[in-house]
């Protein structure tokens, strides 16, 4: 049963990402008189896929699908303003872009098209006061991808890969002493055999303890690198920080919608408006202005940097199961 609620979560949280965006596209179109052309452009798989997600939602979660329209109407309103000149087109790019591993429109979900120049925007869906997912990649190409600006970036993320090796190979020898298995380097079928889950949030809280403190060391391994990184160049640090807080493309529009539960009689209802924030890269240069790594908590798999109003988060999390040996940086920002 909590593995099925867990699921519906999971699939509510992607379904409604992918309604929302094309529910602010079409009303973008709409106001700017060219909905039959947004119409148009969406290919007969995207449709399918649309129809079929809200067909879901309404039967899993119909406050949801109500409460969608008015949350992208107050987006589409601030928006507005914000964008000038003719509009030849509006197109859906985060799925297909996504999908053909084009990295041209970085976090872009719609694409205003214009005569001269095309405008990306990002559209988010975020629970009231929660943290905003930006960035999410593999540990062992971390630094090197968002830090190549620096000399010393192959030789840190060098590092930080034994970090990651050793580190997993001692969880594992921990683990499997704690059991009475022996460890090869490696879980394999005897782990399970014997009745052991390969999900951390499953373990007892002894071998928990082991496993957090994997994602610990690693983690420890990365706020290292970056206090090292930024305080080499703090100029060149918050300029690699600009991908991380969803500004891989400077160009980029970020129209993030805030969403709560509010009373309304003696019943609640959820997915109310809160706040509309948009944001451009002159606001991501002013909060990086202000940045500060702040010092590092002791057993946490995360850590924070804080910008001017900002916060960044930066955490280590398994790609899935803890037996597995890779880990992946996740990185988000709460407003």
């Amino acid at each position: 049963m909590q593995t099925s609620l867990a699921q519906n979560e999971a699939l509510i949280n992607e379904y409604k990402g992918n309604i929302f965006e094309y529910l602010v596209g079409l009303q973008l179109a709409q106001h700017f008189n060219i909905e039959n052309k947004f119409l148009s452009s969406i290919n007969q798989n995207m449709q399918r896929q649309l129809q079929s997600y809200e067909s879901w939602l309404q039967e899993y979660d119909q406050e949801l699908t109500k409460e969608l329209p008015k949350l992208a109407t107050a987006v589409v309103d601030e928006l507005i303003p914000k964008i000038s000149g003719h509009i030849d087109n509006i197109l859906i790019i985060g799925k297909t872009a996504g999908a053909s591993s084009n990295n041209k429109w970085n976090e872009a979900d719609l694409m205003i098209i214009k005569p001269s120049s095309d405008q990306p925007v990002s559209i988010k869906l975020c629970k009231e006061n929660s943290y905003i997912n930006t960035k999410s990649g593999g540990a062992k190409s971390f630094l090197s991808k968002y830090f190549q600006a620096f000399v010393d970036c192959s030789v840190l993320q060098e590092n930080l890969n034994l970090i990651i090796d050793q580190s997993f190979y001692n969880m594992g020898q921990l683990l499997h002493d704690h059991v009475n298995l022996e460890f090869h380097g490696q879980f394999d079928n005897s782990w399970t055999e014997h009745g052991h889950t390969e999900f951390p949030g499953k373990l007892n809280p002894t071998l928990k303890k082991i496993v957090r403190n994997y994602y610990h060391e690693v983690i420890t391994g990365i706020y290292n690198s970056l206090l090292s990184l930024n305080k080499q160049d703090p100029t060149k640090f918050a300029q690699a920080l600009h991908p991380i807080v969803g500004f891989g493309n400077e160009d980029i529009l970020q129209a993030i919608c805030f969403h709560g539960t509010a009373n309304s009689g003696i019943h609640k209802r959820k997915y109310q408006l809160k706040r509309v924030a948009i944001c451009d890269i002159y606001d991501v240069v002013e909060q990086l202005a202000a940045l500060t790594v702040t010092p590092q908590k002791s057993d946490l798999s995360s850590f924070e940097i804080a910008l001017r109003t900002w916060r960044l988060q930066i955490r280590v999390k398994p790609m899935n199961k803890f037996t597995l040996p890779g880990l992946k940086v996740n990185c988000s920002v709460k407003k």
